[in-house]
């Protein structure tokens, strides 16, 4: 999607997917960790690189029952006996910075504003209006999206920050979006547009 830049930039936060998508700009991929063995700790999948603010090592698995959002692996720690991240930050890093970046955590409980998604220019946090996305089992899954309003590829990296130990989560799916400049034309390329526009309304006059 290509729309032309608002008079003010500003990222926005979502916590519904659909209007994540439709106030993205450019084109999405999406990261759903299900090419990935099982039992494997992650630094890096094609161009973002993944970090933990703690102790814990980010992780693909699939030993949790409760659901995933996409068919099978998610992301959680491979430090515990348990694979459920706790106070934890994780960060994603963009080795070309997004227009938009969205991610789905995945815990048991009530919503809980400990939750947030973070940039250099905004956050969003879960919030009793948020989308609940049904799982199977005990456990349901929430987006997080942030947006630059303008288009511009200005996401550099998000954080995905859990203030309490006491909601253990675990996540899936990373998205985001690059956005293609619109072309501007040079000054030379104006001037040609306004002869053409003037040869053209001659003839008609004729």
């Amino acid at each position: 999607m290509t729309r032309p830049p608002n008079a003010s930039a500003a990222i926005v936060g979502y916590t519904d997917y659909a209007s994540f998508q439709s106030a993205a700009f450019g084109s999405e991929s999406v990261i759903d960790f299900d090419s990935i063995p099982g039992g494997n700790t992650i630094d890096r999948i094609d161009d973002v690189v993944f970090s933990s603010g703690g102790s814990m090592r980010v992780y693909v698995t699939d030993g949790i029952t409760d659901g995933t959002i996409s068919p099978d692996n998610f992301i959680g720690n491979g430090t515990f006996g348990f694979p459920e991240f706790e106070n934890e930050v994780i960060t994603m890093s963009f080795d070309t910075a997004r227009s938009a970046a969205g991610i789905f955590v995945i815990y048991e409980g009530s919503l809980s504003t400990s939750f947030s998604l973070t940039s250099a220019g905004g956050s969003q946090s879960l919030e009793a209006t948020s989308t609940v996305i049904d799982l199977p089992g005990p456990a349901n899954g929430y987006f997080l999206g942030l947006v630059d309003d303008t288009g511009a590829n200005s996401i550099n990296s998000v954080s995905l920050r859990n203030a309490t130990a006491d909601r253990p989560y675990y996540f899936d799916n990373q998205t985001s979006f690059i956005s293609i400049p619109v072309a501007i034309p040079e000054p030379g390329s104006f001037a040609m547009l306004a002869l053409i526009g003037s040869t053209v309304a001659c003839r008609r006059r004729r």
